[in-house]
């Protein structure tokens, strides 16, 4: 299996021809930018969220499957090429988990692996949340590979798209942020996990 570094990913069903599709991180209808305040809907004008690293691996299962890391440290837009993907899922399979050291986006010292008991942390998300005037500190490190905490989530999105977008004020809105360390496979881990492959949209 060929590893892939793309700082973006895109999901193409049903086309014959490759394509150019643009893959970018926003919040609501603003792209995302780091260390920045976005708004929250909330009774609280002054409730906002800031995030500092967003990163997360995506599988993207075809003739040949690829792994894809995505780092908004390295880009916020990308233009990328690929055709006749059958299905794209949040995180790594418990496979892949288990097959020992890897390469290229699975290198270890990418920063997103755990151990060989847990495995890869599927999605990195830190950042800065502020509630009723109070200020908190978030790091939800998202992953798990075996029962009851396999966080492996399929990524459904239409058809027929030019531009695939995560949007983080979707995970905002469905997200605890009452508990804001999460940094092993877990109940809160799943959830999380749930809300992030519920958060992208297609154009």
């Amino acid at each position: 299996m060929k590893h892939l570094l793309f700082i973006a990913f895109i999901f193409l069903f049903g086309l014959g021809n490759a394509q150019d599709v643009k893959i970018t991180a926003g919040f609501g209808d603003a792209e995302l930018k780091l260390n920045q305040a976005y708004s929250l809907n909330s009774n609280s004008s002054a409730d906002s969220l800031e995030f500092s690293s967003v990163k997360f691996f995506l599988s993207l299962v075809a003739d040949v499957n690829e792994y894809v890391l995505f780092d908004a440290h390295r880009s916020s837009i990308s233009t990328v090429q690929m055709n006749e993907l059958r299905s794209v899922y949040l995180g790594i399979d418990s496979t892949t988990n288990v097959s020992g050291a890897l390469g290229g986006v699975l290198d270890p010292s990418l920063g997103m692996y755990w151990s060989w008991q847990s495995g890869y942390i599927n999605a990195k998300l830190e950042g800065v949340f502020w509630k009723d005037g109070l200020r908190s500190e978030f790091q939800f490190h998202l992953g798990g590979y075996a029962n009851p905490f396999n966080s492996f989530r399929e990524i459904k999105l239409v058809e027929r798209f030019s531009t695939v977008i995560l949007d983080l004020a979707v995970f905002s809105e469905m997200a605890d942020f009452s508990i804001p360390k999460v940094m092993r496979p877990s109940e809160l881990g799943n959830n999380l996990s749930d809300c992030l492959s519920l958060s992208f949209r297609s154009e």
